[in-house]
This record gives C-alpha cells, sequence and structure tokens, in this order.
C-alpha cells in the first residue's frame, strides 16, 4: 500500500513540474492528494509571499483526520466484534 501511495504522490504533487503540464488524471488526482497539499503551500509562500496557500492546510487537516480516525474506527470496530464473540 505505501508503494501506491509513493507512486501517486510523486507525480501528482507538481513539485517537478507545473501542475498545468500534467496529464488530466494527475491534474484531477493534483486536487485533494495528500502530496500536493504538503507542496503547494510551501510554493506559495516561497514565491507568491502566502497568496493562495489558503485550502491546502484543510486537505492537509482532512487527510489527518483519517489518518488518525480510521484505524481508530477499525479498533472500535474489532474490538465491539470480539466483544460479542
Amino acid at each position: 500500500m505505501l508503494t501506491v501511495l509513493v507512486f501517486v504522490n510523486f507525480p501528482s504533487s507538481g513539485g517537478a513540474i507545473p501542475v498545468s503540464f500534467l496529464p488530466g488524471f494527475w491534474q484531477h488526482i493534483h486536487s485533494f492528494w495528500l502530496g500536493s497539499a504538503a507542496m503547494e503551500p510551501i510554493r506559495s509562500v516561497i514565491y507568491f509571499g502566502g497568496n493562495g496557500a489558503g485550502p491546502h492546510p484543510l486537505v492537509l487537516g482532512i487527510w489527518l483526520v483519517a489518518a488518525l480516525g480510521l484505524p481508530g474506527w477499525v479498533a472500535s470496530r474489532q474490538s465491539k466484534k470480539a466483544a460479542t464473540h
């Protein structure tokens, strides 16, 4: 799974080339993917004085909630399932 996430992260982040140069699929992934949500605010702060960095921390926050919440949800379901058996 980690290999798939890293594979998707590199082309979709837009770090090596501008997003407008990416094929359509990767441009779509760029709009919500973790790597681009980390890359874009850095680029915005370095080159544009922070203009345009606004929505990307929200995407990072959503990924953080999912990364912390999903394992907790699965663990609680497993503990409930184990308690019933």
